[in-house]
């Protein structure tokens, strides 16, 4: 079968051997009938290409489903594991940065400290997929020299050639930076509390093969991927894919094979419904941190309020037809409570500092910026909670500079030692006088989560009136015993 120069035709050749030479002569044969190994050879030829064409439709329709998640997400390689593929979404980590046909170390060095080279190596030559959760890096995303920290969940995956042996690595990370300072910072203020209290997450079969062997990485990518990843097939929504993630968030219901509305019938009246109709009908993504979605993760169980980080992207069939769409959510129910927690011990800490009988502030820094002032320590200072947050402690009282405060907040600073004493006298100006008072007061350094101390909170009452009525007391007996003592001689 000759294709070539524009012809498709059968030919019939014969060869002989004449002295030196040999001589073949050609039989056009269109004319005569086709026998059933031709006709057969056509067929093959025919399904090769359109088993071509489907392998090479399903690869763009993955390559399109990668393109669009909110994942960062590489192809590598090669043992030096060179970039091959990289989504827009990794890419605009380091929009200064070239990936395609560079090796990792050399394109993303920072990566080489945190020992994921080795990682990739040990994927690459066992072809045993690793999964790294939380794992912090420092990074210069902007090529600015600043590096920046970030927390990612990351999972590494071998790639196969059609024979099955590793050629490749791929790389599924998303960003967990604000859930882990969201988590870091509920410690902390939880320590700090504390603390105040107490002083206060052959080739058809090939490209057959291939697109099956195709089909199942991604399956097993989004299988793996430790957000909920489903699909959702046909205008009547029904649950084609769902992955371990996303089931895992409605242990013991059934969805595969199901109507959404049948599956979880709970969300039929939500305002959920109406966004996923839009983005069906025009092709809109959406994207939306914390959506409240009232779901009972049992069958037959109560509803409750779980949170969720949400991507839907519309899936398109060969004509361009959304003919379903994609569902990557995250549960952030904990971190939402984690942070409504905060938020109401951060308001009771506020509602403690603000009624305390006892005058508290806190001062940062090397000139004793008041950071915090209840109003105990406003009134006895004489200016308002306006007046005193965010200005130097001895700017906004110029007459307690001279007495010997610089001296002991500056040996608590740097000694980190606190600071007690009993009826210190001092001069304050207060509606418009000079007055003598004394303090029980106390210094206490803080310092941050290096050991360094930054600032210092003081906590003080006033006992000028305690201490004024024991030295008119005093002073009286003083003048009662000179008194006897005259009526004595």
């Amino acid at each position: 079968n000759y294709q070539a120069d524009g012809l498709d035709n059968f030919f019939k050749f014969s060869a002989r051997r004449s002295g030196a030479h040999l001589l073949v002569s050609f039989t056009d044969t269109s004319e005569q009938a086709r026998s059933a190994v031709e006709e057969t050879l056509r067929e093959s030829q025919a399904t090769e290409q359109v088993a071509h064409a489907v392998a090479e439709q399903q690869r763009q329709r993955f390559r399109e489903v990668l393109t669009q998640l909110p994942a960062y997400i590489a192809v590598y390689q090669g043992p030096d594991h060179s970039y091959q593929f990289v989504n827009p979404a990794y890419q605009s980590l380091f929009p200064h940065r070239s990936f395609l046909g560079r090796p990792f170390r050399e394109a993303t060095p920072e990566a080489v400290a945190l020992g994921v080279v080795t990682l990739f190596d040990q994927v690459y030559q066992t072809g045993e997929p690793v999964y790294l959760r939380e794992m912090e890096g420092w990074f210069d995303f902007h090529g600015t020299g600043q590096p920046v920290q970030v927390f990612l969940n990351s999972s590494l995956h071998p790639l196969r050639d059609v024979q099955g042996r590793i050629d490749g690595v791929m790389d599924f990370t998303y960003d967990v930076s604000a859930q882990v300072r969201a988590r870091q910072q509920g410690e902390q203020l939880n320590q700090e509390l504390e603390a105040r209290v107490q002083a206060r997450n052959h080739e058809v079969e090939a490209a057959r093969a291939t697109t099956e062997r195709q089909r199942r990485q991604w399956e097993e990518l989004f299988r793996t991927a430790p957000a909920g990843i489903c699909i959702f097939d046909g205008p009547e929504w029904v649950y084609q894919f769902v992955n371990p993630g996303y089931q895992a968030i409605f242990p013991g219901r059934q969805l595969l094979g199901k109507r959404l509305v049948d599956a979880l019938p709970e969300v039929a009246d939500q305002p959920l419904m109406a966004i996923l109709h839009h983005v069906y009908d025009t092709g809109e993504p959406f994207q939306e941190t914390e959506v409240l979605v009232p779901l009972s993760r049992y069958e037959g169980g109560s509803v409750e309020d779980i949170y969720f980080d949400l991507t839907y992207l519309v899936r398109r069939n060969e004509q361009g037809q959304i003919d379903g769409f994609v569902t990557y959510a995250y549960d952030v129910t904990e971190q939402v409570l984690a942070r409504r927690e905060r938020d109401r011990q951060q308001r009771q800490l506020h509602e403690l500092f603000e009624q305390a009988p006892v005058a508290i502030a806190i001062f940062r820094g090397p000139h004793y910026l008041i950071e915090l002032a209840n109003p105990a320590v406003c009134t006895i200072w004489g200016r308002t909670p306006q007046q005193a947050v965010g200005t130097p402690l001895f700017e906004l009282l110029p007459e307690a500079a001279g007495q010997g405060f610089e001296q002991l907040l500056d040996g608590v600073m740097t000694t980190g030692v606190p600071y007690v004493a009993h009826e210190l006298p001092s001069y304050i100006h207060r509606e418009g006088r000079r007055d003598l008072v004394y303090w029980n007061l106390v210094y206490q350094p803080l310092a941050d989560s290096t050991g360094r101390n930054t600032g210092i909170t003081v906590v003080a009452t006033e006992v000028s009136e305690q201490v004024q009525a024991r030295q008119r007391v005093q002073s009286l007996n003083e003048e009662l015993q000179t008194a006897n003592d005259e009526l004595l001689e």
